[in-house]
């Protein structure tokens, strides 16, 4: 005889999403002056929550999947290029965070065992983007000029709280799969809108491109098949500039519109575009120093301050070739493993899943040709996220088959 036995919350998984939004949102507020909570945080509260979780685990340190070793190799590429660095307060300001994000990771992979754990911790990722976007509205803007502002919110920056925002959207749907009740679907949806408005609000090109990506790839997959496609594409082609005449009229009073227009021109763009000329400088230098790269954290010192605002291309001429390429195989092993759950769909849910997960996915890619992913907690904690479901949870079932003896 089989029953089947409902998924529970661990303890662990409990106290891990509680961290989550501590680590997440409230050390923010070391932004604002309270250095205090986010020194707690990080370093009173985090290596205790290492230990609590990963010391019963040490043995099976070995069987987590590659992609976490794969980015914890930076650390052994880092010490290849140290003959290269020149400040070495930014050398290990940056090691400190290849080695905190690895170790988060791992926490998050070792709390989180089954989907109900799973979704918990997307809960508290949509919750964090939706504080922090309206906490963002009373942090105020950086004024453009008398008429245009840009929403930076408790990050510091505007295209930080669009990142916060446009995650959010990926837990916000990902959540949206489990709810049952009208009012929460409904909450849901509203919480998207409003993120999808704080995005616009922060003037962020590449949150824009991606809000796009994800929402429409989501109404795609979810509403147009077969000839329901052709369908679409057959009135985009027909309507599609009476489209972008009514998106042009509402984008006109924000400062994203003056962003998105102010290049006429592909050479306009090159010339005047700063993070094309960060993204030329940096190639040269990964010419100039292909095997080890100019040293960790030591770009900025050719820059005189700004970092490459690009992810792939950050560690190419930070560690080199070799790390450039085993940083890659994160992603591409990652991409394999998600295409591979076709094979485990079950019911309508788990498709759904399957394809939020490859738009959250490439939203993330995405994401990283304007960001350094690396650098960024959120994102980190989002790609441990991908390879819990992709490597150990691959199905949505609330419940687990368990055989008893007939007798």
């Amino acid at each position: 005889m089989i029953k089947f036995i409902p998924y529970t919350i661990s303890n662990r998984a409990i106290i891990v999403s509680l961290y989550l939004f501590a680590f997440l949102f409230l050390a923010l507020y070391g932004n604002e002056g309270f250095q205090t909570i986010n020194q707690i945080i990080l370093w009173v509260f985090g290596p205790l929550l290492a230990i609590f979780i990963i010391e019963p685990n040490i043995g099976k340190l070995g069987t987590i999947p590659k992609e976490y070793y794969f980015y914890l190799s930076m650390v052994g590429f880092a010490f290849l290029g140290y003959v290269n660095v020149i400040n070495e307060e930014f050398f290990y300001r940056y090691l400190q965070v290849f080695l905190a994000n690895f170790v988060l990771m791992v926490i998050v992979y070792f709390a989180i065992n089954n989907i109900r754990e799973w979704e918990l911790a997307w809960k508290i990722i949509a919750m964090v983007g939706l504080l922090v976007s309206v906490m963002g509205y009373f942090k105020g803007a950086q004024a453009m000029d008398e008429e245009y502002f840009r929403l930076t919110g408790l990050t510091g920056n505007a295209n930080g709280t669009a990142n916060y925002a446009r995650v959010a959207i990926i837990a916000f749907l990902i959540v949206l799969q489990f709810a049952r009740k009208k009012f929460w679907k409904i909450f849901i949806w509203v919480s998207i809108l409003y993120l999808s408005y704080t995005i616009i609000l922060t003037a962020s090109r590449g949150g824009f491109a991606n809000l796009i990506f994800i929402l429409g790839g989501y109404v795609v997959f979810k509403y147009f098949s077969g000839w329901r496609l052709i369908l679409l594409l057959v009135l985009l082609f027909l309507f599609g500039n009476l489209v972008l005449y009514f998106a042009e009229e509402f984008l006109q009073g924000f400062y994203l519109f003056e962003r998105l227009t102010r290049n006429d021109s592909v050479s306009g763009a090159v010339e005047n575009e700063a993070r094309l000329k960060l993204y030329t400088l940096a190639w040269n230098l990964f010419l100039e120093h292909p095997f080890v790269g100019v040293g960790l954290n030591q770009f900025r010192i050719y820059s005189k301050g700004p970092i490459t605002h690009t992810d792939l291309l950050d560690i190419f001429v930070q560690l080199g070739i070799f790390a450039g390429i085993i940083y890659a195989s994160i992603y591409i092993k990652l991409a394999g493993r998600i295409r591979k759950l076709k094979s485990w769909l079950r019911d309508k849910r788990d498709l759904q899943i399957y394809h939020i997960l490859l738009l959250g996915f490439a939203s993330e890619v995405l994401y990283g040709i304007s960001n350094p992913n690396w650098f960024t907690q959120l994102q980190m904690v989002v790609l441990s996220l991908f390879i819990i479901y992709s490597f150990k949870i691959r199905s949505t079932r609330i419940a687990y088959p368990v055989k008893f003896s007939s007798k």
